[in-house]
């Protein structure tokens, strides 16, 4: 029996969010930092995911699940793994970067101008407490941006531990 989650492992209303604008077109190229089920869910339903992991066991645990699905292109790299973006891509813009990994305030300076007009930048565990967030919030303060906070078990039935709030955000990016 395989008990690994069968969708991504963020908020219920963001990943039903991001169910939506992919049906209806809106997101086909992802960038994702911090792989896991939301890199296998995303896999089969975009054109083409770049997924950077830094940890070699949890890539292989990864690499193993994606096999040579179309438009997967899974990538192991260092701390800080920002620096994929200084790499060949296959898209030069994307219509959503996901945030969900280490070293969150240099992916996201390092991204947020690879996002395409009219995209999104998804931060999860944006919860304001966390020590990286205000920084984020701060950087991208002309964003329109959208939190969800989860209230109870999510779709798989996770409880966030007691006292911590389960945030994810969606960051707009202007059309102009």
């Amino acid at each position: 029996m395989d008990n690994f989650r069968k969708v991504p492992w963020l908020v219920d209303e963001a990943v039903e969010f991001l169910r939506t604008e992919i049906e209806k077109g809106n997101i086909e190229t992802v960038l994702e930092f911090g792989s896991g089920a939301s890199t296998l869910w995303l896999a089969d339903r975009v054109d083409t995911i770049v997924s950077v992991e830094h940890d070699p066991g949890w890539y292989n645990k990864i690499s193993t699940r994606i096999g040579t699905k179309s438009g997967a292109d899974y990538r192991l790299r260092e701390r800080p793994y920002n620096s994929v973006c200084d790499e060949n891509l296959p898209v030069d813009k994307f219509d959503l970067v996901i945030i969900d990994g280490k070293d969150r305030i240099e992916c996201v300076k390092s991204s947020h101008d690879m996002v395409r007009k009219g995209g999104y930048l998804l931060v999860d565990n944006s919860d304001m407490d966390a020590p990286w967030s205000p920084e984020i919030f701060d950087f991208l303060k002309s964003w329109k941006r959208r939190t969800w906070v989860q209230s109870g078990p999510d779709q798989e039935g996770h409880v966030a531990p007691d006292g911590i709030k389960w945030e994810t955000t969606v960051f707009f990016k202007e059309k102009k």
